[in-house]
């Protein structure tokens, strides 16, 4: 942080850094301060306005907008704007509305969204006022999303990271486990998978695995098969997806913690111990895995590893701090039975059934934590593969963020209505679009002849990204031979989600396909080679 704020005094103009460090203040205090005054900040974001004030604002905004940039914004004119404004407002709202007005509950809005929507109605009028209004915004906003980054969200891992993590108590009162293992069409992994689970330093007495083959038409089900008896059970289905699976299996067992791992991962030696020793907090209803990517034979597979790394695992230290963590993985996931039973088990209405079940258990009062424990994931290693992946993950967050839209006018879901969920709109909308729109105006400021601010601010988002990535990678103990990815992953990557994000709204509104995801893997390729 420190060499960040030298080297940003040096390269930055002062008003860049010193926005950006007052906008990281605000939003940190805020989110720290929600976190030991719950209450009192629920009611806060509870309160709600009109949505004819709401809109009156909008309207005012604009209009001032349009007469300060005709030179006419004088005090007479700023109160006609002001009565336009409620004037057309109210008019509107009441034919929108009319039972809800004619009843005299017109609809209301939280107050912070209302004050959020306003200042975006005049950032967007100011922008198309000028044009270099709107390259100084693309600067200004891709700046303040990597302070908080840098100065909030890190600092927040770090903590996580160093704090002590719980141990097991004594044998005898260990918690049952059930370990789930649905799959489809993963031979050649489904058995490693198996072998090492069974390899768990966890009370072999103390957990049991289920496999569900959920209708493959490889030979899934003839090598899972290979491991029945003991510990192991396998079962056969109809292939219905995977939320269906995962239900089958949560209605044959009833171990009081429910592990989920995918067919194509596999656990260290001490994860299912990690899991379940952070479940001694009474409230934690969730536990999310540490993911590595275990295949790093290119560069395309190296970016994910590191995008696990900066991006995924950080953040899900960070939200491990206010205990909301907004998904728990597929590939190695916990949870408290009852609070499975309570969210409703597996719904199939969306391609993320890990987010949604996770929103859901938030939903219901409970905490999802982070921990230690480890699972090895292979990831796509083509464009094409990791395009379709994202394609089906984009999908199903946009899918879920719709499914619980609620969750945005709602005061009682804590933070997901102070953080989440305005977190993943931010990442999702907003963030690959400030990056495609921030290349933009980087070529455009080279043309027109700012090649030495460009080259400071791209100089200082070189030096301080790889000081963010070694510190990353040291925490994690992986190699710093992934430090020059960073640099394709902030560059390029960016790019890359724009177009898989818009590809998702586009299918969402259109397809209907809930297929699992179907992507190559090396053991398969391998096997398929040989063939």
């Amino acid at each position: 942080m420190l060499s960040s704020a030298l080297v940003g005094g040096y390269l930055l103009p002062s008003w860049l850094l010193l926005s950006c460090g007052a906008i990281t203040l605000v939003v940190g205090a805020v989110l720290l301060a929600s976190r030991r005054w719950g209450p009192t900040f629920d009611r806060v974001f509870g309160l709600r306005v009109p949505l004819w004030l709401c809109g009156a604002g909008g309207i005012v905004v604009v209009l001032s907008t349009v007469l300060h940039d005709a030179h006419a914004l004088t005090v007479d004119s700023a109160f006609w704007v002001v009565v336009v404004g409620v004037s057309a407002s109210t008019v509107l709202t009441t034919l929108a509305f009319q039972r809800a007005a004619a009843s005299g509950t017109g609809p209301r809005l939280p107050l912070w969204v209302g004050v959020v929507s306003i200042a975006a109605v005049g950032v967007v009028a100011w922008l198309t006022s000028s044009t270099g209004a709107v390259f100084a915004a693309v600067f200004f906003a891709s700046f303040a999303t990597f302070f908080l980054y840098l100065w909030f969200v890190v600092p927040l891992a770090v903590y996580q990271h160093r704090s002590e993590q719980a141990t097991l108590g004594p044998t005898e009162s260990l918690p049952t486990v059930s370990v789930l293992v649905p799959a489809y069409n993963e031979e050649g992994y489904v058995g490693r998978c198996i072998d090492h689970l069974l390899d768990s330093d966890y009370p072999a007495e103390k957990f049991e695995v289920l496999v569900v083959d959920d209708g493959s038409t490889d030979g899934t089900f003839e090598e899972a098969r290979a491991y029945a008896g003991g510990q192991v059970t396998v079962h056969s289905t109809v292939n219905e997806g995977k939320h269906a699976a995962l239900n089958y299996g949560l209605e044959r067992t009833d171990g009081d913690i429910v592990v989920v791992v995918d067919a194509d991962s596999f656990v260290q030696e001490d994860a299912l111990s990690s899991a379940v020793a952070t479940f001694q907090d009474e409230e934690v209803g969730g536990v999310a895995s540490d993911v590595r990517v275990v295949n790093r034979r290119n560069g395309v597979s190296r970016i994910q590893t590191l995008e696990y790394i900066l991006g995924i695992n950080t953040f899900r230290r960070a939200f491990d701090f206010f205990g909301a963590i907004p998904v728990v993985p597929g590939c190695l996931g916990a949870f408290r039975r009852e609070a499975l039973v309570e969210a409703g088990g597996y719904d199939g209405d969306t391609l993320t059934e890990d987010f949604d079940l996770t929103i859901k258990v938030l939903r219901a009062g409970w905490t999802v934590k982070h921990t230690t424990a480890k699972v090895w994931t292979e990831a796509p290693y083509s464009w094409r593969d990791l395009y379709r992946q994202r394609l089906r993950w984009n999908r199903g967050n946009l899918e879920v963020l719709w499914k619980h839209r609620d969750v945005f006018v709602s005061d009682d879901t804590r933070y997901l209505h102070r953080f989440v969920f305005p977190f993943y709109v931010l990442t999702m909308l907003l963030a690959p679009l400030v990056g495609v729109l921030m290349l933009v105006a980087v070529t455009v400021g080279l043309l027109s002849g700012n090649g030495s601010e460009i080259a400071g601010m791209l100089a200082f988002f070189a030096f301080v990204g790889s000081l963010v990535t070694v510190l990353a990678l040291r925490l994690e103990g992986e190699s710093l031979r992934l430090v020059p990815y960073a640099l394709p992953l902030v560059v390029a990557y960016p790019l890359f989600q724009a177009v898989v994000i818009a590809m998702s709204a586009v299918y969402t509104l259109s397809d209907t396909d809930r297929d699992w995801a179907s992507v190559k893997r090396m053991a398969q390729d391998q096997t398929a080679d040989r063939a």
